[in-house]
């Protein structure tokens, strides 16, 4: 079976509008409003600055480490494929590589009941173990494995002095940290030409009489 190829940025995008789906409540007037999270690509702002909190609830996401999947590296992982052919020539590929992605997801919070909103819909939008669907070329569906590998439990995250003044706002924080596995492509595409006759020369000498 042929392993689809998934892209760092196809993962991240995926990943970025999972995120973009969760929402934490609001009551108003007697009614629950659902207001979507700032969400952002990098690490978490220092606490004591003051523009993080007009983003405040924030999820956060990050690839923070990439490495070879040698347990899914087989033997003819380094064999090639004809990505194109003429008479004269053929284009060749190497297969897409196993890799190891290592993604973190921070959610920072004004208030407790934010974050048990948030944690919540994050285990079940990124499984604790499970796929995470993508689409390929023809616009099917197939599965990236997702397991999550580590999660801090929701602490206080303590004020900081600023050069200004002391932040007194709270704010609390969960980890979660994920591992998935991909396919990526080399993109190394190498064009060779076809021999077509081979001459043997003989180097032999002829014998006198």
């Amino acid at each position: 079976m042929e392993l689809e190829t998934a892209w760092v940025r196809d993962i991240d995008l995926k990943i970025r509008d999972l995120l973009e789906e969760t929402r934490y409540t609001r009551s108003s007037g007697g009614e629950e409003e659902f207001i979507q999270p700032t969400v952002e690509y990098g690490r978490p702002e220092g606490e004591g600055e003051d523009r993080i909190q007009a983003k405040l609830p924030i999820i956060n996401r990050r690839l923070y480490h990439v490495a070879l999947d040698f347990e899914r590296i087989g033997q003819n992982q380094w064999q090639t494929e004809v990505v194109e052919e003429t008479e004269d020539e053929v284009d060749l590929k190497f297969k897409p590589i196993p890799h190891l992605l290592y993604y973190e997801i921070t959610i920072t919070t004004q208030f407790t009941e934010d974050l048990i909103d948030l944690q919540t819909q994050v285990i079940k939008k990124l499984p604790l173990r499970g796929a995470l669907f993508l689409k390929d070329d023809n616009d099917e569906e197939f599965g990236v494995f997702i397991e999550n590998v580590s999660m801090e439990d929701a602490e206080r995250v303590h004020p900081e002095k600023t050069k200004q003044a002391e932040s007194k706002v709270r704010r609390f924080r969960s980890v979660f940290r994920y591992k998935l596995t991909a396919e990526l492509d080399p993109h190394d595409v190498k064009q060779y030409y076809k021999v077509k006759e081979v001459v043997i020369e003989d180097g032999g000498t002829e014998e006198g009489d």
